[in-house]
């Protein structure tokens, strides 16, 4: 049995509506689409698996010539008495908390309703990360807290401790030889 027709097939219908026929052609219209939206201020690009957490970017670098390790950390908008430094474990841990410009001098009670303001407003671009943070750097074992020196300038932490502990210079002691006890007898 074959197919039969009965009458011409009005294709008018088809050819206006553009309708996709190939993953190709479904990927360019949702494309224009989507653009169409972000041009039209309709539909924001959010990144959801970036962290909403302020994680300070760091370098880590060794100087053979002077036995130092130096870590610089960058803490934009981040005042001196709002990083906490020290040893803890076997790391050197600095902490602090970077807070959004408009909140710096919010106490910490009201510091919530002014986040939950912060959050209800319309960014077109938001990069910036503020909130708590801590970084951990491994140091070598034996590190004290004398070890440590840090300086904070133009935001930024530079941090330096001795590259390893052993290669500190170490007092010498003089021995004596013990009297030896010649009793054989």
């Amino acid at each position: 049995m074959t197919p039969t027709t009965s009458g011409k097939i009005d294709n008018s219908d088809r050819k206006r509506k553009r309708t996709p026929t190939t993953d190709d052609d479904l990927h360019e219209l949702v494309t224009r689409r989507v653009a169409a939206l972000i041009k039209a201020n309709k539909l924001r690009v959010v990144n959801p698996t970036r962290s909403r957490a302020y994680v300070p970017r760091c370098e880590l670098f060794e100087d053979p010539a002077s036995n130092l390790v130096t870590a610089s950390f960058e803490l934009p908008g981040v005042r001196k008495h709002e990083i906490d430094l020290h040893l803890r474990e076997g790391y050197l841990v600095v902490e602090g908390e970077r807070r959004r410009p408009d909140n710096e001098h919010v106490s910490s009670s009201s510091r919530e309703a002014a986040d939950a303001i912060a959050s209800r407003r319309e960014f077109r671009v938001q990069e910036l990360r503020y909130g708590k943070f801590e970084r951990r750097i491994p140091v070598p074992p034996g590190t004290q807290d004398a070890d440590i020196k840090a300086e904070v300038a133009e935001g930024m932490l530079k941090v330096t401790w001795p590259q390893s502990m052993s290669q500190i210079p170490r007092v010498q002691v003089n021995l004596r030889p013990l009297p030896r006890n010649d009793s054989t007898s």
